[in-house]
């Protein structure tokens, strides 16, 4: 993780991109610090989280499966993420998504707490916790169907389908989809009007 402040916005910047930004509990806790100190800092007005060029969150670090497949890991995991998306639904401040390409698994609530999500046109979501036996965690049932309602939350979850960025951004879960050319420009524009 990387995190800079300048001219009062908080950025902060997941940086493994050897997994697309895959995540354990460790990356999930250092991220939520992040974010309860930018909302601590007078100075911090804006708080922006954002992935790579080719993925935002890939989900949970499966590298070590065998690891995470225990009750403490798993449950110290899922604790951290949902603490993550608690910091960032909290926010008194603005909280604004960067979420380029891949965006899967816990990465999904992740990018969705932000209050602007800004998608890449090339990206999708993809809760693809039921591909490794795993039910959907950081908040992802209550997001995502409170977005688009149960039923295409429920297709998401259980038969892990991609969704495109456009049909994200016509069913309500994100704000802004953007081509890679004009992405960066626009998303400055935004978090300096913020």
């Amino acid at each position: 993780m990387k995190q800079s402040v300048a001219d009062g916005v908080l950025t902060i910047t997941m940086d493994r991109p050897e997994s697309l930004n895959s995540v354990d509990a460790e990356e999930l806790n250092r991220l939520a610090d992040a974010v309860a100190a930018g909302n601590a800092d007078d100075e911090v007005g804006v708080i922006v989280l954002a992935g790579g060029d080719r993925a935002f969150c890939s989900g949970a670090d499966l590298s070590t499966a065998e690891e995470l497949s225990t009750p403490p890991v798993a449950a110290a995991t899922i604790d951290a993420g949902n603490r993550l998306v608690g910091n960032m639904l909290d926010a008194p401040k603005p909280v604004v998504t960067l979420a380029r390409g891949v965006i899967a698994g816990i990465g999904v609530p992740i990018a969705l707490a932000g209050d602007l999500v800004l998608c890449t046109d090339d990206g999708f979501l993809l809760l693809a916790f039921t591909k490794v036996g795993l039910m959907p965690d950081g908040g992802a049932t209550a997001l995502v169907a409170a977005s688009i309602g149960r039923a295409r939350a429920m297709r998401m979850a259980l038969l892990a389908e991609r969704l495109p960025t456009s049909d994200a951004l016509a069913a309500g879960l994100i704000t802004h989809v953007l081509t890679a050319e004009e992405f960066d420009a626009k998303a400055s524009a935004i978090v300096e009007q913020l």
